[in-house]
């Protein structure tokens, strides 16, 4: 089998990767692929809704037998960009979200501070934590389960993609990216 994973391939940002290849090629390239799943910035941050993103691909070429191979997901999935502005290196950011699931809490508030290794302690007392609230809208079983390994492809390399290869790192996803397809 052989998966694909797209990050922010969407309408909303298009002027960030338009000019370096188009939607119409993307659609090919999912065709070489068994499923696909399409993480999109959506309604929660006043971007792109479910229906507008189905419309944005079929309008650029999905077929209904592509469309039915293909999920689209809106990526409330987690917010580590918050950790990556505040340069945090990614061992501690998946050290954190190991912890977040260790205590079974989705909110960096939430945790039990004294629960955490005596080094985080420290940074989060000095208020090098300042806002971090994941939110998981798709069961993070579900693509260790059925996209891995797999091909990753779209997103800012050094940030919303950056995302999706950390969440990866932390459940041992092997994939590759193929560069043609990230800006």
């Amino acid at each position: 089998m052989s998966e694909l994973i797209i990050c922010d391939i969407q309408i909303h940002g298009k002027e960030y990767w338009r000019g370096m290849f188009n939607l119409s090629e993307i659609i090919r390239y999912m065709e070489e692929f068994d499923h696909t799943l399409i993480f999109f910035n959506g309604e929660d941050l006043e971007m792109d809704t479910l229906e507008g993103m189905k419309d944005f691909y079929i309008d650029h070429g999905m077929t209904d037998e592509l469309e039915e191979k293909t999920w689209f997901v809106e990526k409330s999935y987690g917010f580590f960009r918050d950790l990556i502005d505040q340069d945090w290196c990614n061992d501690d950011i998946i050290k954190l979200y190991h912890e977040m699931q260790k205590q079974s809490v989705t909110d960096s508030r939430d945790l039990d501070l004294e629960a955490l290794p005596e080094n985080f302690q420290e940074e989060l007392a000095g208020g090098r934590l300042a806002i971090f609230e994941p939110v998981w809208n798709i069961d993070s079983e579900f693509i260790v389960k059925y996209f891995n390994p797999c091909t990753l492809i779209g997103g800012s390399q050094v940030a919303c993609l950056r995302e999706i290869e950390l969440f990866f790192q932390a459940h041992n996803v092997e994939y590759i990216k193929n560069q043609r397809f990230i800006f």
